[in-house]
This record gives C-alpha cells, structure tokens and sequence, in this order.
C-alpha cells in the first residue's frame, strides 16, 4: 500500500459514515484508538508512531466523526502531495482561531478556502512523521485555546514549508460557501474550484453531513 489513511477515534461505531464510504471507495483505514484530546495533542503523538510503524510511502489524516469519502484515487493523492513538496494541508475559508498568524494567509490566497484546518492533512510518511513530532513539541505555544491547528497557522507563520490544498482537491471544508457544493455523477463537485474532492469535513459541528451520507453511499 503505498498511501494509508490515518483516523483516531475512541467509539469508532460514531465513525459509521467515513468507515461505509470508505469501504465503498477501497480506502483502507488505521483507527489510532484514543481517550484523548486534540487540545493535549497526545492523539497526534498516536498517530505519528502509527504512521512510523507502518509501510506507506504517503499517509493521509482525517478526523472520525465528521468526515466522508466522496472518491478516491491513490495516484493522484502522490502526485499532489509530492507537487506541494511533501505535505499538503486542508483548508477552510477563515482562520480560526484569530491571531497576528492569521496575516501569512492574506499574499498566499487564491481561493476562498485559504487558511490550514487542523483536521485533515496529507503528507509524504517522512515528512507527516517530522511535522507530527514539531506540533506536539509545539504544544506550548498554545494562546487560544485552538489545539494543532492554531499551532499549524504558527508553524506555517515561522516558515515552515506545507502545500495549502485550497483548490480543494483532497479537501473540502464544509463549513462556509455550501452554494459552491454540489453532486455530480454521484460525488461531490465544488463550482468554485471545478475539483471533485476526495474527504468532505463538516468541521465546526457544520450541519448536512447525513444527507451527503445518502448521497455518496
């Protein structure tokens, strides 16, 4: 397998919809087991030895609960994250939470889905390992409260090299601008950035996730 899709979850039978529409596009999912939070990021610290002791050469991670598999093609998921330099962040369309860190998005925007969300991002299995490893040594940089991805914009801000996916190619925020949304031949089409997104993310408790369940199943 040369790309592996990382999730975490404590309840799994909550994850129903990623594990049904994964199962229906051949995605093979690695459960990292937790109690945790990803406000103590000891989630992310699981997830990085899971990746370490696996045989991928890429590796994709996506939050349970509020994420679907819309298609999937392993090839393109290389060739992207490979033409981003190593690793390639999901966005959504503000930055949250608000800080002076915010102001790296404003040159780099091309889209409305501009500013890293914490909940899904892809990388080569080396670099996905170096950038696990940097957030959590990271963790007390924390100001507001926003876990990794307040940590991710800080890191982004200081330099540090990662792809922004804000054609939404792999990733597709659900929160904000639903009208560019739609279904074509059965997955989802974003009109804004003419992709056929591969994980839908309602992150921020976004509504609408099961009736796209009916639709991508």
């Amino acid at each position: 397998m040369s790309v592996a899709v990382f999730t975490r979850a404590s309840t799994p039978h909550l994850a129903d919809g990623l594990i049904r529409t994964a199962e229906k596009h051949g995605v093979s999912l690695v459960f990292v087991h937790d109690m945790g939070s990803q406000i103590d990021l000891e989630p992310f610290l699981k997830i990085r030895t899971a990746i370490q002791n696996h045989d991928c050469t890429h590796a994709i991670y996506v939050d349970a609960f509020d994420v679907l598999v819309s298609r999937w093609e392993e090839k393109e998921v290389e060739t992207l994250i490979d033409k981003a330099g190593g690793l390639l962040m999901s966005c959504e369309c503000g930055c949250w939470p608000a800080g002076p860190w915010c102001d790296t998005y404003v040159a780099r925007k091309r889209t409305p889905w501009c500013a890293i969300n914490g909940g899904q991002f892809a990388g080569t299995r080396q670099a996905m390992i170096d950038l696990l490893r940097e957030v959590y040594d990271r963790k007390n940089m924390m100001e507001c409260g926003g876990g990794n991805q307040e940590i991710l914009h800080k890191m982004l801000a200081d330099g540090y090299e990662m792809g922004l996916d804000q054609e939404c190619r792999i990733f597709q925020s659900m929160a904000g601008l639903s009208e560019c949304i739609t279904e074509k031949n059965g997955i989802m089409y974003n009109t804004f950035t003419d992709t056929f997104p591969m994980f839908p993310h309602w992150n921020g408790r976004t509504p609408g996730m099961g009736d796209w369940l009916k639709v991508l199943l």
